[in-house]
């Protein structure tokens, strides 16, 4: 939908992003207690029913919180859809709260995002053909951090070339070194498309935890099949 990274700056109101982190640290600390009691991958009974839990990168389906999820969305509706140039969609079921902790403290069964493209979503790589033209979905991610990152606590990073097509997980394992890794401030929002090549960028001197937020966009008029059952 667009090439390259969009950054804008305070793009979510701070009285938002502030109610968001308190919700996002109770929510996390009541997983922790959880993780504590049933270790980290039956931890997600504590969520409600249908909000899923990725132990191995500390993700819960922001569905958990949906006073935060409707903010977010409302705050972004007109900056992405003027990027797109066309109505957008939020993919209800494919936005995410996720933690970060610094390399320092990080659990063994979790793990810093490795390079991807979001325009992998709900794409099957088992019996899918990454070449084809609709491999690679059409969306927008929104990528909204809940405090400063990128210096002391882990931000994002990204490769300037997005690819025009799917990678495969063979190519994405290829070693990269990121063209981007900006310090962010809470409540900035980048904004990019399905083909960008991204990542966690967290370094051995970080000394403090990161919680983002992560919303994805498809146009109104055209949300590919694959992707309809995440609204």
């Amino acid at each position: 939908m667009i090439d390259g990274v969009r950054r804008l700056r305070g793009a979510v109101p701070a009285a938002v992003v502030a109610r968001a982190a308190r919700d996002a640290a109770d929510l996390f600390a009541r997983l922790d207690d959880r993780i504590a009691a049933v270790g980290p991958f039956s931890a997600g009974d504590v969520l409600p029913p249908g909000v899923p839990w990725v132990p191995t990168a500390s993700s819960v389906g922001l569905a958990a919180l949906p006073d935060t999820l409707a903010a977010f969305a409302e705050a972004l509706d007109g900056p992405v859809a003027a990027l797109a140039g066309a109505p957008l969609v939020p993919l209800g079921r494919a936005c995410w709260l996720r933690r970060q902790r610094p390399p320092a403290e990080r659990p063994s069964w979790h793990a810093p995002h490795s390079w991807h493209q979001d325009g992998a979503l709900a794409f099957d790589f088992a019996q899918g053909n990454p070449a084809a033209p609709d491999a690679l979905a059409p969306l927008l991610t929104a990528w909204i951090p809940l405090g400063d990152c990128g210096v002391d606590a882990p931000g994002l990073c990204w490769m300037d070339a997005a690819p025009d097509r799917l990678l495969t997980p063979a190519e994405l394992a290829r070693p990269r070194v990121a063209d981007h890794a900006p310090a962010l401030a809470a409540g900035d929002a980048l904004i990019f498309g399905g083909a960008l090549l991204h990542a966690t960028h967290a370094t051995p001197t970080m000394s403090r935890p990161r919680v983002s937020a992560e919303l994805r966009f498809a146009r109104a008029d055209a949300v590919p099949p694959r992707l309809r059952d995440l609204r």
